[in-house]
């Protein structure tokens, strides 16, 4: 019999003291986060006004405070660029950014063109522990199209 374990890592986490009583921010109903959480990533439309067109920009965060400052950065952008498309990408599972035959948890480079797009170029500072290699993947995505 083989056991598999698998450990969940929250990245960015809640920094400081966080009494169990305060109010903490809600960002999915139930039904949506647990399909998120088992997707591991996704794209939040509800943040996003690409419409689904090619975004001019993708937002990646994780964790809770990268992710309330993209959410923050999308409402200053889109006062100040009104026609800028932006899509949110929010990363439960990290691992969800590798490449798939790197780590079982990994995308292909059709899945991950498909969030992250294959023409933008991105940077990964909201993105806590992603390696150097996965900032530069969008760019690899146009050469794996599988």
């Amino acid at each position: 019999m083989t056991d598999t374990v698998e450990l969940a890592l929250t990245l960015g986490g809640m920094s400081g003291h966080h009494d169990q009583s305060e109010t903490q921010l809600q960002y999915l109903n139930m039904h949506d986060a647990t399909v998120h959480c088992t997707k591991g990533i996704g794209i939040w439309q509800w943040a996003s006004t690409d419409e689904g067109i090619d975004p001019d920009v993708v937002l990646g965060c994780a964790g809770d405070v990268p992710t309330m400052e993209t959410l923050a950065a999308v409402q200053i952008l889109r006062e100040w660029f009104p026609d800028l498309r932006m899509r949110v990408v929010n990363v439960v599972d990290v691992m969800r950014l590798q490449d798939d035959r790197a780590h079982p948890h990994g995308l292909s480079g059709k899945d991950f063109g498909s969030l992250f797009t294959a023409s933008t170029t991105g940077h990964c500072g909201a993105l806590p522990g992603a390696a150097p290699e996965q900032a530069d993947r969008a760019s690899a995505v146009r050469a794996d199209p599988r």
